[in-house]
């Protein structure tokens, strides 16, 4: 068993790890399609149409074992820069968080002095399919901040359900890293 690098572009990360292994495919045109042929390709027939939103889906992270190698594989579809950037860094940090190295967002977190606390969630099998999105929603926003975006003026309102609560929490975090003391 070798040693993997796992490069995790939008969130400018790398680890390296004998247990895991990074399949980025990169973006598709229809999830639930590309979704079937991994399914396929690892020969499992757990393929199930009702793991799949009724609207849709623009991003998923699916894990299999193989080898004694947990293969995480992402894939997303192509929208604007921003959405882009989103998508593929929300299902990286699915495979940062599996692979045990939550921390390292913690850490980088820390580092820009965001006051938010994700290492109550460290265990990947034990989060709630609801908090492991949340994490990796926060590790999107994180992206985006790294990358430029003012995070700190988007309106709320005009986030979509699923990212209202991480937005507050990060736009909290910058309101009182920014704020005077």
């Amino acid at each position: 068993m070798g040693i993997n690098k796992l490069k995790f572009s939008m969130l400018e990360m790398e680890v390296e790890s004998s247990d895991y292994l990074l399949i980025d495919h990169g973006f598709v045109k229809d999830i639930k399609e590309h979704a079937r042929k991994v399914f396929d390709s690892y020969e499992d027939p757990d393929f199930d149409d009702l793991h799949f939103p009724k609207n849709g889906a623009a991003g998923m992270f699916l894990y299999f074992q193989k080898n004694q190698v947990t293969e995480c594989n992402i894939f997303y579809v192509k929208d604007t820069l921003r959405r882009n950037i989103h998508r593929r860094a929300h299902e990286e940090m699915h495979a940062l968080h599996i692979s045990g190295n939550l921390g390292l967002l913690q850490q980088r977190l820390d580092e820009r002095k965001l006051d938010i606390r994700l290492m109550e969630c460290d265990d990947f099998y034990a989060c709630t399919p609801k908090m492991t999105d949340l994490v990796a929603n926060i590790g999107s926003l994180y992206a985006l901040d790294i990358k430029g975006e003012d995070l700190s003026t988007v309106d709320i309102d005009s986030c979509p359900k699923y990212l209202k609560k991480p937005m507050m929490m990060y736009q909290m975090a910058l309101s009182l890293r920014d704020s005077p003391k």
